[in-house]
């Protein structure tokens, strides 16, 4: 068993985060008692349980450590206070002052939702970071020449820690469970060599999924104005990294993708990865403007299909467009299948095919090649989902 003595620094500070949750969590429970037992009135009697609330909630305040220097300092106002505050707007008749007190009296509140915000954001900041160093230690591991038994032990302990950081703020890599059962579960000595293969795109996906909507990417903060006049040798690289995306990291490429052009609206995603869903991921309505008919809008589907392997068959085609009659009004005029790998011959001429028909719906291919060509005018996205 660990004790205070023998703690590692890293496995201090994530306890120190779970009791500064914990203290936050029993203060907003008694903030939110104390406001109960407010009056709300001109009341100059006195409340002895509400006092006692007010001075439990000055002790609680205590267990909240500071947070980049910060942390909350209002305090319930004393019934005195609210009172006088009241019955001064009542005889002034300004409804300015009770609009004011209102406010002083939701501070506590406020800065309560202000330090859960900072917490959340510090935490995942701390893990984050630590994760990034655990990667390139196993990094280290998969590239060293010695890939015997300890090295496997090695390589499940850090693992392991990475595991328990992400805990339930982080998702998962695919395939992350494979990983880890396949180097428990056997004692071969190449295991190491095995699965080093899948730790480059077992990484990426980790790495990419450590930031949220509101976190910015890592960059260097060095002015770009001067980067921008600086001789830079190489050659860019115009292939994009598959690898670095799972299934729903796919579909939300695809959807963040159609959601930034002007040509579409009203963008959905429907269904979760992998539902049994009839083949429908996305929704929208594609806009055409034409100077003389004027506007136009086609409902499309997009069915997103993420292999590096396997390409998309005539059945599966043929299986995604028998499936679009069966979808209520308004009628399917588009259906896009979009992959990150490619169309089998026979699958590409079905598709011609039936688009030269007198079939009301028409089927687009979206292959790797159309997505690069697509994403070269989106570098923000290339750049989000770490493509590059």
């Amino acid at each position: 068993m660990t004790t205070p003595e023998t703690e590692s620094p890293l496995n201090r500070t994530l306890r120190h985060f779970a009791l500064a949750e914990a203290n936050l969590d029993k203060i907003e429970r008694h903030l939110h008692i104390i406001m109960q037992l407010a009056p709300e009135g001109i009341d100059f009697s006195s409340n002895a349980e509400y006092e006692n609330a007010c001075r439990g909630y000055s002790e609680l305040l205590g267990g909240l450590p500071p947070i980049d220097e910060w942390a909350p300092s209002a305090r319930p106002l004393d019934l005195d206070s609210i009172a006088h505050q009241r019955l001064d707007a009542d005889m002034v008749g300004e409804p300015e002052m009770l609009i004011s007190l209102g406010k002083e009296m939701e501070e506590p509140a406020d800065e309560l939702v202000e330090y859960r915000y900072r917490l959340n954001r510090a935490r995942r900041r701390f893990i984050r970071d630590n994760i990034i160093k655990i990667a390139e230690v196993i990094g280290g591991t998969m590239d060293s020449d010695d890939k015997g038994r300890d090295s496997r032990q090695q390589l499940l302990a850090s693992l392991r820690q990475i595991d328990v950081l992400l805990g339930s703020a982080f998702k998962r890599p695919k395939a992350w469970d494979e990983l880890m059962d396949g180097l428990v579960n056997t004692e071969d000595a190449t295991a190491i060599e095995t699965y080093a293969a899948k730790w480059s795109a077992i990484r990426e996906q980790l790495m990419s999924g450590l930031y949220n909507d509101v976190e910015p990417l890592p960059i260097p903060m060095e002015d770009l104005g001067t980067r921008s006049r600086s001789p830079a040798l190489g050659n860019v690289a115009t292939q994009l990294n598959w690898a670095s995306l799972d299934d729903t990291g796919f579909e939300r490429l695809l959807f963040s993708l159609i959601s930034s052009s002007d040509s579409y609206e009203n963008v959905a995603w429907l269904t979760k990865t992998r539902a049994s869903d009839r083949g429908r991921d996305i929704s929208a309505y594609r806009i055409s403007r034409d100077s003389l008919s004027g506007v136009t809008r086609n409902r499309i589907i997009v069915q997103c299909r993420h292999s590096l392997k396997q390409s998309v068959t005539l059945p599966d085609v043929s299986s995604l467009k028998d499936q679009m009659a069966l979808w209520e009004s308004p009628r399917v005029d588009v259906l896009v299948v979009a992959t990150s790998g490619r169309f089998t011959t026979d699958a590409i001429a079905f598709i011609e095919k039936h688009n030269n028909s007198d079939r009301a719906m028409r089927i687009e291919m979206w292959p790797e090649s159309h997505l690069e060509r697509l994403l070269a005018g989106t570098p923000g996205l290339v750049a989000e989902f770490r493509l590059r």
